[in-house]
């Protein structure tokens, strides 16, 4: 048997999904994650003054969105609960480097050189 979504739940869902409340969260938690490079949802609510039920909802958000991932790793809440701790995703900004010396174009021209006519020079 399917659960009934209330009304209620539909039309809050509705109105941040419209308004840019959900990405303000976000940028505020990333940036709560980038200081204190990883926590749960209550010492990340802490650090970006939100409402620590605000943050565990945008924190799953943003892991569905693969913009932050599970530490591995849990730590109490205020109520000694443990709950599961969070980090940025690291960027990925690898830059590929040209190897010194002859390319494979180089060793390919040398190897073979054919002139216009079709003659094996």
């Amino acid at each position: 048997m399917e659960r009934e979504v209330p009304k209620t739940s539909l039309a809050a869902y509705k109105s941040v999904k419209e308004s840019d409340m959900r990405e303000t969260h976000w940028a505020k938690i990333k940036e709560a994650l980038g200081k204190i490079k990883v926590g749960n949802y209550e010492q990340i609510a802490s650090v970006a003054g939100m409402d620590k039920v605000s943050v565990n909802r945008r924190l799953s958000e943003l892991f569905r969105r693969e913009m932050v991932y599970k530490a591995g790793y849990t730590l109490p809440t205020s109520t000694n609960r443990q709950a599961e701790c969070y980090q940025l995703m690291p960027s990925i900004t690898q830059t590929e480097k040209i190897p010194e010396g002859k390319t494979i174009v180089d060793f390919s021209k040398e190897l073979v050189q054919i002139d216009l006519f079709g003659n094996i020079t």
